[in-house]
């Protein structure tokens, strides 16, 4: 009996082992998530999500970051013969100069300083439209003056003035208008360069140079004839110690002035001590320009097209001279290393070493001679 029942039990569990071919399957669930190792080229992708924030390394979270302003310093081109006379385009940040259109009706005093005597005045008239006049008055008193003087004080400066000069005359033979534009550091310590006329419009150019209080320099440059109320065009370029002076776009000097390290603008008239004439100066453009220096020469033509480009013509130099600097002076030195490369023309090679460059102040381009 007991044999019989170990049988039956046997044989119950030996059915349990396999799935009888009766049997019906559903489909299997698999539990495990499964990532792709490739991905199919033809496979659409949605939109992703992030549903975490970004942090931004390196920038403060109160930060406000605006839009940036790249400037590149560039100088097209970069290469021309040690003649001179090629032209040029410098572009570069931070070449605004501290000009003035006088449109304002007044005098700024960020700009400039007044300085009259006697019965000197300094106004501003016709300032309704984009740029104002600027006068200087004597007055009827001998010996008045009226000047203004740039706030900035600088050792290279370009300035240049268009201006007449009319006056009301009781001694019309003695020379009583002297129209100024000049680099001045105090009393002692100035340097003008003068436009003097009389009453039958014979001027002539003066120049005058102070170091503590002793002249060195006090030359008369030539005579002309002017007419009385026409338009003089005078400019004074400082580099360092040197001065140059024009009128107009012509060259007509250059001296040294080793007085202030540092010196304003300076505009200026004055009548003659020993005449009672009553003088006007109306300044009608006034024009400041950074300082341009190929190496240690003056780039003397070019125009201020904007507060970071200039176009200008350059210097010529020693034929030995290879590469050099451009130092641009604005409010302060920059400085662009071996941006010019000279070189020497293709018909003056082999020349030897008898080549003599000689600049003529009446040419624009220099001349070479062998």
């Amino acid at each position: 009996m007991s044999r019989l029942l170990f049988d039956f039990l046997d044989s119950q569990l030996l059915e349990t082992v396999g799935i009888p071919s009766s049997a019906t399957l559903g489909t299997p669930s698999l539990n495990v998530s499964v990532h792709p190792v490739a991905m199919d080229a033809t496979e659409s992708l949605g939109s992703p999500v992030v549903t975490e924030g970004l942090a931004v390394t390196g920038i403060p979270s109160t930060a406000t970051v605006g839009t940036p302003s790249i400037l590149q310093r560039r100088l097209i081109p970069e290469t021309g013969t040690f003649l001179g006379g090629d032209t040029f385009r410098y572009i570069s940040a931070g070449m605004a100069v501290p000009g003035d259109t006088f449109a304002s009706g007044t005098l700024s005093p960020s700009l400039w300083t007044s300085a009259v005597a006697g019965s000197g005045v300094v106004q501003i008239v016709g300032s309704s439209g984009p740029r104002g006049v600027l006068q200087l008055r004597t007055g009827a008193t001998a010996g008045s003056s009226a000047r203004i003087r740039s706030t900035d004080a600088v050792p290279y400066s370009d300035a240049e003035i268009s201006f007449n000069l009319s006056s009301v005359v009781t001694t019309p033979t003695t020379r009583h208008i002297r129209g100024t534009l000049g680099l001045y550091q105090d009393a002692n310590n100035l340097f003008r360069f003068a436009l003097e006329t009389d009453a039958y419009g014979v001027a002539q150019l003066k120049i005058l140079g102070l170091v503590s209080g002793q002249a060195v320099v006090n030359t008369t440059l030539l005579t002309a004839f002017i007419p009385i109320g026409g338009t003089a065009t005078l400019r004074i370029l400082r580099v360092a110690s040197r001065v140059l002076l024009f009128v107009g776009s012509t060259k007509i000097y250059e001296t040294a002035w080793s007085s202030a390290p540092t010196a304003s603008v300076e505009i200026g008239l004055e009548n003659a001590s020993s005449a009672t004439s009553s003088a006007t100066m109306s300044v009608l453009q006034y024009t400041r320009r950074p300082v341009v220096l190929f190496g240690t020469e003056p780039v003397t033509n070019f125009s201020y097209v904007s507060d970071s480009v200039v176009d200008g013509v350059t210097p010529a130099v020693s034929p030995d001279t290879e590469t050099v600097d451009i130092r641009v002076y604005s409010t302060a030195l920059q400085t662009f290393l071996d941006a010019w490369t000279y070189s020497v023309p293709e018909e003056l090679i082999g020349v030897g070493a008898g080549l003599q460059i000689v600049n003529d102040t009446t040419l624009r381009n220099p001349i070479v001679l062998v």
